[in-house]
């Protein structure tokens, strides 16, 4: 119960760039964090090509599970 107080605390409270980073990073839920990170991967500017921006974000969110997700 405590935990779905939290979750919509956090939700209601946080920008949506950074709702996103933290699901992205601490989610249990696979596709949760996939849909994150490509939420982040749209929201990041840089002059790098995209793969490259993709890829940086991707190794932040999961870093020890970045073979697992492919963008």
């Amino acid at each position: 119960m405590a935990e779905c107080i939290v979750h919509k605390l956090l939700h209601a409270q946080l920008k949506p760039r950074h709702w996103n980073a933290l699901v992205a990073e601490y989610s249990t839920h696979r596709g949760k964090r996939i849909d994150s990170i490509g939420r982040l991967v749209s929201v990041v500017q840089s002059s790098a090509p995209l793969r490259f921006t993709q890829q940086a974000v991707l190794v932040r969110a999961v870093p020890q599970q970045a073979k697992e997700f492919q963008l």
